[in-house]
């Protein structure tokens, strides 16, 4: 980190999963500062060029002090981006905002650009997004909170998925039968108006199970001393599958149909 004047900037890297962040920093910054017109696009009406500025009479502005005032506070926020990069994706983006009469570039269209690149809104985003909390695992329910916050947070607010998504997200992922029906009943009972959806309350309630039990259901042969209450359809049939093959219904390794049948071909 760099220090101006007392105040850190935070390098950022280039990387997507970690724009968020430099971005709240980067507005964080400019509030402390008193810049944060240079974010702020429509404060460059009348945005003057570097010869218009050369020319003004810094003593006596008159009716260019709002010029004046923005020129300076861009010029500030563009050295500030400038200095917080630690790749070439950043220093990229800002050279493009530069131009002949406009030498440090522009902090709004800087910002605007890392934003549209780093943290999309768009349908593809919404795709990819998902595409990454479907690789995720769920093993421990606190770190796949923690996995799924971290993915999350690399796109925009816009796209990001509700709560009842993200319970039924875990619910799909866990192997075991008994958080599995956990999670569902939480759904239903906030459905019902019995309480919030809310999938960071129902990760933490799973951790508190799992840290005090020797059994995390994470592999499909070490499952809670069932209490195996199986999430069913309406018809009775179980939702569930087996972890080892994929067949119907949620059961041991050891007790696996397909399983059994090749273990018998091998003796």
């Amino acid at each position: 980190m760099s220090d101006l004047k007392g105040v850190q900037i935070q390098k950022w890297d280039g990387k997507k999963e970690t724009f968020d962040r430099f971005d709240a920093q980067v507005t964080a910054l400019a509030s402390i500062l008193e810049v944060e017109d240079a974010l702020n696009e429509s404060k460059f009406t009348g945005f003057p060029t570097d010869s218009e500025y050369d020319g003004f009479d810094l003593a006596n502005l008159g009716a260019n002090a709002q010029k004046a005032k923005i020129y300076q506070q861009n010029k500030r926020m563009c050295a500030l981006l400038t200095l917080a990069q630690s790749s070439s994706h950043g220093l990229a983006i800002i050279n493009k905002t530069k131009t002949a009469d406009c030498k440090y570039g522009r902090a709004d269209q800087i910002m605007k650009s890392l934003k549209t690149k780093y943290s999309p809104k768009d349908t593809g985003a919404k795709i990819e997004m998902e595409l990454a909390l479907d690789k995720l695992q769920f093993k421990f329910a606190n770190d796949f909170y923690n996995q799924v916050m971290a993915t999350t947070a690399m796109y925009s607010v816009s796209v990001s998925m509700t709560e009842e998504e993200l319970c039924t997200l875990a619910a799909k992922k866990y192997r075991s039968a008994m958080y599995v029906k956990m999670i569902l009943d939480h759904i239903r009972h906030a459905h019902a108006g019995m309480n919030t959806m809310d999938f960071e309350k129902i990760m933490d309630d799973i951790t508190e199970i799992q840290r005090t039990s020797k059994s995390f259901g994470d592999d499909g042969r070490k499952l809670e001393k069932e209490v195996a209450l199986n999430a069913v359809n309406d018809d009775g049939a179980t939702k569930l599958k087996c972890p080892v093959n994929g067949c119907n219904g949620y059961h041991k390794k050891s007790e696996c149909p397909k399983f059994k049948a090749e273990k018998a071909k091998k003796k």
